[in-house]
């Protein structure tokens, strides 16, 4: 059985993510609240200017995008492509039988972080579908890829 699980790199951008708009909390809160110079710096004739107003409504938008962020990272942290005996798993939602796969495509695999590989398969329903499996949302997709051509060959 191989494991592609869910690629570090788009992990670390959510990371990143939240810790930005934690930042952009912090920051906006202290000036829009806490900094009597900045207060009145953008205070004119007792109305407060736009970069004030951003300062002191924009908290709760940063907070929303943050909290997103953090179930996102955690609903993704689950994702993965399993290779077993008999068959593909995908995010724990669709199962594809090596029987199923009419074709596989992985002309652009070898590009250098950009890498993907499709699959054609019949679905349960009997039409023709597509997955694209790529290096960006992955990794291990090479030992996949490998596992994949040996069981349909």
């Amino acid at each position: 059985m191989v494991v592609a699980t869910f690629s570090k790199y788009s992990k670390q951008n959510l990371i990143i993510a939240i810790v930005i708009c934690i930042g952009a909390i912090i920051v906006c809160v202290h000036d829009g609240y806490y900094n009597q110079d900045f207060i009145n710096k953008h205070t004119i004739d007792g109305q407060i200017d736009s970069v004030l107003a951003f300062n002191k409504y924009s908290p709760p938008v940063f907070a929303i995008f943050a909290i997103l962020a953090t179930i996102r990272y955690y609903v993704v942290g689950s994702y993965k492509v399993v290779a077993g005996d008999d068959s593909i798993e995908v995010d724990g939602k669709l199962a594809i039988k090596y029987d199923d796969i009419d074709s596989l495509n992985a002309t652009y695999f070898d590009i250098k972080g950009k890498g993907y590989f499709t699959l054609k398969y019949k679905s349960s329903d009997g039409s023709l579908k597509e997955l694209k499996v790529s290096k960006k949302r992955y990794d291990g997709t090479s030992e996949l890829l490998e596992t994949i051509v040996s069981k349909i060959s």
